[in-house]
């Protein structure tokens, strides 16, 4: 998809002819014609209009305004001449307003940075979380990025060449660290001449690198490196390339200019050195992972040392899962946090759990709970795909998949995996004791209707013990289907399961039960929140950074748009999880003062599906 231009914007450089043949402008003008009045001889004109029917490019472009309306002209006016114009210099089309997705296609108004500044602008983008495993914030961000909307008042450091950083550059960036590869490069192609940003040239580099095209990436980087001779980015991109081609001395060079530049670090010097012919050097562990860094281990055909998938990049993930002789489970957890973090597609995660080989043993190990891993998470994959296994086996299988999921902290990347295998699954009577599993995997998943069927099942049961189940999923399904007024008997009936709990925890439960519901536009009445207002009932939470916090509510009652939804995506990213319901409050509050209520309401149940409501 190729970006498109945010405004009407002129056509730069052509010559713009004005009346007189032969006489053009300099640059862009607008032209506001004066109204219309009856001819006078040329040899009657005052000589001050004759002067401003001179060729433009003999005086300096002017605005002309308080134009009477046609008509008669104010007493003791003289009226204009037909033909007289007003010349209007026009700025330059800022490339920062530049985007994918207007109003029909979900972006979030072209007016959208109204009321904010540049400066507050670029800080704000350049603190969005990311990368985010949260599907509803992920998307929200992706629609703040690729917004095509008037740019921000105020000057910026790269839209004039005059420094490194543009809000064009921050989102091309942001857009790559979340995982959104091929979205950044669309937003960043092709590169506006007037920024220098250097995530227009590292992007694509980085992009090549991880499709191990070397062929386009080393290209890329001479050319970078001819522009920046001493610009440690591209000479470690030279080292890499050289060594690559049998250029050792050529390698050499590079390599010691890069440490000359500052350069410190250890695997990209082990991994130079090896490729330079030193088998002696060991990688055990990596500071930072980026496409660089794997290529050069792919090159080496050295393992992938520990930890290094934690730490790495969205992008970069799906690169070390194609690593050959990678271990399985190395494998499945880098596609795994591909998946989770919206890199790659959840088919092919699952096309790796249904081919990997689990023996006797490891199933064994892992229905008794002994393997909690990647190849636990497999088996139980393959267990819930099994389409002629019983409907008992498959719901048992699925609780299974679920507790792990929860347990591993994947339970949306998971629900991503099975969302096949739940659309088709049935509600039977002998398996709806798995019922709060499948559900929660049904809503994570985005399959509402089975999740809708599940509880529809449930409370068609006469069985007290599926009552009680009926009840543990109520906040799921009145943030599904809000009702027009408060459901206090089920709210209590809810609470009702909630007894076991101490009671400090019970009241914070609930406090956020009625928080999401809130959100997700349910009325709550005063007298609900009254009664959690009991002594030794406080919670404590960890309050996010005031700043933070106060910002949002000012830009929230600015009306400022765009502002409003990056400040409560950098409060959410940290907090959605969190047992922290003033955060939720304020955010979601900002968010539906814009009118965004389906994304509050998703975000609501994401928060309630992360605290296993």
């Amino acid at each position: 998809m190729r970006r498109l231009a945010a405004l009407s914007i002129p056509l730069l450089g052509l010559p713009l002819f004005l009346g007189v043949a032969g006489i053009a402008l300099a640059q862009p003008v607008r032209l506001t014609p004066t109204a219309p009045a009856p001819t006078a001889p040329a040899q009657s004109q005052p000589q001050d209009e004759q002067k401003q029917e001179q060729p433009a490019a003999q005086q300096a472009p002017v605005q002309q305004t308080n134009v009477p309306p046609a008509g008669n002209p104010p007493a003791g006016a003289t009226a204009p001449k037909t033909g007289v114009v007003a010349v209007e210099t026009l700025n330059a089309p800022d490339p920062s307003s530049v985007g994918m997705l207007g109003d029909d296609n979900g972006g979030l108004g072209i007016k959208m940075w109204a009321g904010t500044s540049r400066t507050q602008a670029e800080r704000v983008i350049s603190l969005l979380p990311a990368p985010i495993a949260s599907p509803a914030l992920r998307q929200l961000q992706r629609r703040l990025l690729l917004t095509t909307a008037e740019a921000p008042a105020g000057q910026s450091g790269g839209i004039l060449g005059n420094g490194e950083q543009s809000l064009l550059g921050l989102r091309v960036r942001q857009l790559y660290r979340l995982g959104l590869s091929s979205e950044a490069a669309d937003l960043g192609t092709p590169k506006p001449q007037a920024l220098r940003d250097r995530v227009f040239t590292q992007l694509p580099i980085n992009l090549a690198l991880q499709k191990h095209d070397f062929a386009t990436a080393c290209p890329l980087g001479a050319r970078a490196l001819a522009e920046e001779p001493s610009e440690a980015a591209w000479l470690r991109v030279a080292v890499f390339c050289r060594f690559k081609n049998g250029e050792a001395a050529s390698g050499e060079l590079a390599l010691s200019l890069w440490r000359d530049q500052g350069g410190e670090d250890t695997a990209f010097q082990a991994l130079a050195a090896i490729m330079g012919g030193d088998n002696r050097v060991k990688v055990e562990k990596l500071a930072h992972v980026d496409p660089l860094i794997v290529a050069m281990l792919r090159e080496t055909k050295r393992p992938l040392p520990p930890g290094s998938i934690e730490i790495a990049p969205a992008g970069t993930l799906a690169a070390i899962a194609d690593l050959p002789d990678l271990d399985p489970e190395m494998r499945l957890n880098a596609l795994g946090q591909a998946v989770a973090l919206g890199a790659i597609p959840p088919q092919r995660l699952a096309s790796a759990y249904a081919q990997l080989e689990i023996t006797e043993a490891q199933r064994a190990d892992i229905l008794a709970g002994k393997l909690k891993g990647a190849r636990a998470a497999a088996f139980l994959f393959q267990q819930a795909r099994q389409l002629n296994a019983p409907g008992p086996q498959r719901a048992e299988a699925l609780k299974r998949v679920y507790d792990l999921a929860a347990a591993r902290g994947t339970l949306f990347m998971t629900a991503a995996v099975l969302r096949d295998t739940l659309r088709d699954l049935p509600a039977e009577p002998e398996s709806l004791s798995a019922a709060p599993a499948v559900i929660r995997l049904a809503l994570a998943a985005g399959e509402t209707g089975t999740a809708r069927l599940w509880r529809n099942s449930l409370m068609s049961q006469t069985d007290p013990a599926l009552a009680a189940i009926a009840a543990q999923t109520w906040p799921l399904l009145v943030l599904v289907e809000p009702p027009a007024a408060w459901p206090e008997a089920q709210f209590q009936g809810w609470s009702e399961t909630l007894k076991a709990l101490p009671p400090q925890r019970k009241a914070a439960l609930q406090a956020m039960v009625l928080i999401l519901a809130e959100a997700g536009g349910v009325p709550v009445p005063a007298e609900t929140w009254q009664m959690l207002i009991q002594p030794g009932l406080e919670t404590s939470s960890s309050n996010p950074p005031v700043a933070y916090w106060r910002n949002l509510l000012r830009a929230s009652e600015a009306n400022a748009r765009a502002e409003t939804v990056a400040l409560a995506l950098i409060l959410l990213g940290d907090n959605l999880a969190k047992d922290d319901p003033a955060t939720l409050a304020t955010a979601f509050g900002a968010l539906k003062r814009l009118k965004l209520d389906t994304e509050v309401r998703a975000l609501a149940l994401e928060a309630a599906l992360l605290r296993g409501l």
